[in-house]
């Protein structure tokens, strides 16, 4: 018998002494269901929330990040920390203006600063990675440098 059928039975007042123990034991099975659920709610609540907290984080590090493209800071871990340390607000433009005047007097070893050429490099005289690979694959190789050195005179 199910529960609906026990519980009109108990209305109607025809309840037998099985049919009580069949009542309890159906009792005893609905509790031990509501606490399985019970359990799964709390561990997708636990879930949830760490799951909030990750976002929250992940989106603060971008906006650490961004705000450190934004203002050439050459550490934005170091950064993280400072805002952390000194409260400021991300998402107010303002206060993280006034943040970055702050950092750029008080720390300014961290800040990447556009700086003139050296002597004698010309405007158009750029470096890059291939110029680089070009310039060692233009080098004499090992093996030429070993029959150099083994012509070499000796030193007395």
């Amino acid at each position: 018998m199910n529960f609906n059928e026990l519980v009109a039975k108990a209305a109607a007042g025809a309840l037998s002494a099985e049919d009580c123990e069949q009542l309890v034991a159906l009792e005893a099975e609905q509790r031990r269901s509501a606490d399985a659920m019970r359990s799964q709610l709390d561990a997708a609540r636990v879930s949830a929330d760490s799951a909030k907290r990750e976002l929250a984080a992940f989106q603060r590090r971008e906006k650490i990040t961004e705000l450190a493209a934004k203002f050439d800071f050459s550490d934005p871990d170091y950064l993280g920390y400072l805002v952390e340390r000194r409260q400021i607000d991300l998402d107010d433009p303002e206060q993280t203006e006034a943040f970055y005047q702050q950092l750029a007097t008080e720390i300014p070893l961290f800040f990447s600063i556009a700086l003139p050429s050296g002597a004698g490099s010309g405007v158009d005289n750029v470096f890059s990675a291939q110029d680089g690979i070009a310039e060692v694959r233009n080098q004499p190789s090992a093996g030429h440098i070993a029959k150099l050195l083994e012509s070499a005179p000796e030193v007395i």
